[in-house]
């Protein structure tokens, strides 16, 4: 679908040393607005635990496991929101197993549940 629709794409290895693929196509598009989709499982597990495939009851299974890191992807970001006007964030991946391990605790103790 992405070679059919002629998507451009640019993976964490390409990102990692430079925006310019990305700066590049924002320019040659002449893209005044851009939403970014923000996949959290782009980051590297060791850096950011709360990913929906780092299950902690799982097996260890990373593959394939992000790499970036959290300050590189605040470099991208940044970055783009200076080649143009950033109207829309959506995050998806997040999944804070231990606030759930913690709420489901928590929701056994006798005395918190009076």
């Amino acid at each position: 679908m992405i070679q059919r629709l002629g998507i451009k794409t640019a993976g964490t290895k390409e990102l990692t040393n430079s925006t310019a693929s990305i700066k590049e196509w924002i320019k040659e598009s002449g893209i005044k607005h851009l939403a970014i989709h923000l996949d959290l499982d782009v980051l590297d597990p060791k850096a950011f635990r709360s990913l929906l495939f780092a299950n902690p009851e799982a097996p260890y299974n990373y593959s394939p496991a992000g790499t970036m890191q959290m300050p590189q992807l605040l470099n991208l970001i940044k970055e783009l929101s200076e080649e143009t006007d950033v109207v829309g964030l959506g995050i998806t991946e997040h999944m804070p197993w231990d606030s759930i391990n913690l709420k489901n605790l928590l929701g056994e103790i006798p005395i918190l549940n009076k």
